[in-house]
């Protein structure tokens, strides 16, 4: 059946690549990549293997949300050492810097 539809330039041209490439018709092309398009998703199934893993003794299962706590904590703190620690150092000249009080040329 024929129909007639517009296609902007740079798809016509991918297109165009496609059917040079894969030595078919701009119809084979178009209509392939229609059928992929509306074709019925699959479902992607993959199998994870799962690692056993014991904790350390000492180390309570229950309170692991309140170790990442308590080290984002720990961070966020150092962080902000940081951030007043660059804050309030001087500014020092340069040796090299020279200060001068006429514009040059």
């Amino acid at each position: 059946m024929r129909r007639t539809i517009t296609f902007d330039d740079d798809v016509l041209r991918l297109i165009q690549d496609a059917a040079h490439r894969e030595r078919r018709s701009m119809r084979e092309v178009v209509n392939g990549a229609l059928r992929a398009a509306f074709r019925e998703p699959r479902s992607t199934e993959f199998l994870a293997s799962v690692h056993r893993a014991v904790l350390r003794p000492g180390v309570e299962s229950g309170r692991l949300n309140a170790l990442v706590d308590e080290l984002a904590d720990d961070a966020a703190a150092a962080a902000m050492r940081a951030d007043v620690t660059l804050i309030s150092r001087p500014m020092r000249r340069s040796p090299r810097m020279r200060w001068n009080s006429t514009p040059s040329s």
